[in-house]
């Protein structure tokens, strides 16, 4: 075999390696454009899931807010009350002590 002959096999071989590449990239590229349309399906789904999450716990803090007005509410009203019998109680007992003062001045 001549030069020629050994140049025209090995033009052939690196020609049929170049062809075997070019059909690997394609092949390639078709499984990563199916991986990435399985990617992009889970990210709506996660986005999705993210949407609903987010709405149910605004809703959360919008009544959470609620319960808590209105467990300061009670809690004035139930300090006031509580104020207004600490004055009644005291009222009360100045005037037992002014009475038993009194019954003591005339025994």
């Amino acid at each position: 075999m001549d030069m020629l002959g050994i140049a025209v096999v090995g033009s052939l071989v690196l020609a049929g390696s170049a062809v075997v590449a070019w059909i690997k990239f394609f092949m390639d590229m078709g499984s990563m454009r199916k991986e990435a349309s399985s990617a992009m399906t889970m990210a709506t789904a996660a986005h999705g899931q993210t949407t609903i999450l987010r709405d149910e716990i605004s809703a959360f803090k919008v009544e959470n807010a609620h319960e808590h007005g209105s467990f300061m509410g009670i809690e004035t009203r139930l300090n006031s009350t509580l104020s207004d019998l600490r004055a009644d109680i005291r009222s009360m007992t100045d005037r037992l002590d002014r009475v038993l003062d009194r019954k003591q001045r005339s025994a």
